[in-house]
């Protein structure tokens, strides 16, 4: 796991590298933003496939990474995403494109 942090200095926290030896924490500029982060922690990345996650993303028991895999492989796609699921249907109001099994 790889975690670009641009919290403020006051309150970054660093994690504890021997509970969690596999994860590479990267302390940003404060308030740097998404765009920078999201740079940074591709620029670390050194395995075939990544998945992209912000801090308001969950990975549940239904998340069916197997399955994404799959469609990268079998489509040659380079880019792939999941669902944003809401109680409402505003989500739809938006263009997508949508695989589905």
């Amino acid at each position: 796991m790889i975690i670009a942090d641009d919290t403020p200095t006051e309150v970054y926290k660093q994690l504890d590298l021997e509970k969690y030896p596999t994860v590479r924490q990267y302390q940003m500029p404060p308030h740097s933003g998404w765009f920078a982060g999201r740079g940074l922690a591709i620029s670390q990345v050194k395995t075939e496939f990544f998945l992209w996650m912000d801090d308001d993303f969950v990975v549940e028991k239904t998340t069916d990474l197997e399955h994404m895999v799959e469609i990268i492989e079998n489509t040659g796609y380079d880019v792939i995403a999941g669902v944003l699921e809401k109680d409402d249907d505003s989500w739809a109001k938006f263009n997508n494109f949508d695989i589905t099994r």
